[in-house]
């Protein structure tokens, strides 16, 4: 997977419009409100082609658009594989 575009550099100060969370053990700030399909999109990922987790809990990709990141969260995002 390509490394991720942070919104603003780590440790940087927050603002009240932003929320702080690890993305694939990435420490991350982004704007207070963002989807998941937000942060896809604004990756230039293909969100048909990802699984997402949010503190180790998958998230259908039917709540992309609606599900919010919160302060603290630890988000994995995968590209899953076939395999046997």
């Amino acid at each position: 997977m390509p490394p991720l575009k942070s919104e603003m550099p780590a440790g940087a100060p927050l603002s009240l419009s932003q929320v702080s969370l690890t993305i694939n053990d990435i420490l991350c700030d982004v704007a207070s409100g963002t989807t998941i399909a937000d942060w896809i999109n604004a990756q230039g990922f293909d969100h048909r082609a990802l699984a997402v987790a949010i503190n180790q809990a998958f998230i259908p990709r039917s709540l992309y658009a609606t599900t919010v990141f919160e302060s603290g969260q630890v988000v994995d995002v995968l590209h899953p594989m076939q395999g046997g």
